[in-house]
């Protein structure tokens, strides 16, 4: 069965999420913060009671969620059908009071048009495909066998062009294949597109993943925006489950030692994390133990990378 946009039991999230509609755009712009969220991220927060402490950080952050079609799919998967911890997640969610946006990715188009043009819009798509072109052969060959989408990017008239976004963001859904990173490039390419958008909330678009290839295309996405930019203006953010354990520690929802073992869980005997340790000048990667992990933290040996 091919993959799917709207899963068959979509139903059964409908009273805990918000689609695109009236005030959605001035709300996504509004927010201080937006979360989005990969499926590996929604994968290990929705397991072991972590979405209760998930959704505390980002009601500290006074946060959103924003999750995209690309990525409802993969969580739905072949069968077409949301799983109940999947939907528990979201419901658990909404039900802290944080709005859970679900986005077809075209509908970035009139969240922008808030703040610019539809020519300049048309313009910032582009980009972020390109950047993201140049990181991953996937999207390379993806696009290879779609001339008329390829025509368009190499249109210098790409401006004028009505329904860009709606063609090449349904053209990119229908070639969604198992066990491909099609999700994560949807969201890159999306958070982008967004952060064309001035703010001054820094690192407002944070990407919860746990996909270590993802970042480094992320990477490349946040260095093409800087280039004519304030290197302080920093409106893209990444988030490992490493990371957001220290800063819930901090913040003090995770309030001990044993607060973060237990929210690992049993099941899971070793962590790997990116950390630059104290008074050190590179980050490692470092293979820790939970116990290990916890005490690095408390003891503030050092700052977690990813």
């Amino acid at each position: 069965m091919p993959y799917t946009a709207t899963p068959a039991n979509l139903c059964e999230i409908n009273e805990y999420i918000i689609e695109y509609g009236d005030n959605v755009a001035e709300e996504i712009v509004r927010s201080p913060k937006c979360f989005i969220l990969d499926t590996c991220s929604v994968q290990f927060y929705m397991n072991n009671n972590r979405s209760g402490s998930l959704g505390k950080y980002i009601l500290k952050k006074q946060g959103c969620v924003v999750l995209f079609r690309t990525i409802l799919m993969e969580m739905a998967g072949e069968k077409g059908v949301l799983d109940e911890n999947q939907i528990c997640f979201i419901r658990g969610l909404s039900r802290l009071g944080i709005k859970v946006f679900l986005l077809f990715e075209e509908d970035i188009f009139k969240i922008m048009q808030i703040y610019t043009d539809n020519s300049e819009i048309n313009s910032f798509l582009k980009y972020a495909i390109l950047c993201v072109m140049g990181s991953t052969s996937l999207l390379d060959f993806v696009l290879s066998k779609q001339y008329k989408i390829v025509k368009y990017l190499n249109s210098e008239a790409l401006g004028t062009v009505s329904g860009f976004y709606k063609e090449f963001w349904t053209t990119f859904r229908a070639c969604k294949k198992s066990k491909d990173n099609m999700g994560e490039l949807a969201c890159i390419i999306c958070i982008h597109i967004m952060a064309n958008m001035e703010d001054i909330n820094q690192a407002k678009y944070m990407f919860l993943t746990e996909d270590k290839p993802a970042v480094a295309i992320l990477s490349k996405a946040i260095l093409n925006l800087r280039k004519n930019r304030n290197a302080d203006n920093r409106m893209i953010g990444v988030g490992s489950a490493q990371r957001l354990v220290a800063d819930m520690y901090y913040q003090g929802i995770l309030g001990s030692r044993n607060d973060i073992i237990e929210y690992y869980g049993e099941k899971q005997d070793r962590v790997k994390v990116t950390v630059k340790d104290e008074f050190d000048v590179v980050i490692r990667v470092g293979s820790f133990t939970i116990s290990e992990f916890a005490d690095y933290i408390i003891n503030k040996q050092g700052y977690i990378v990813f």
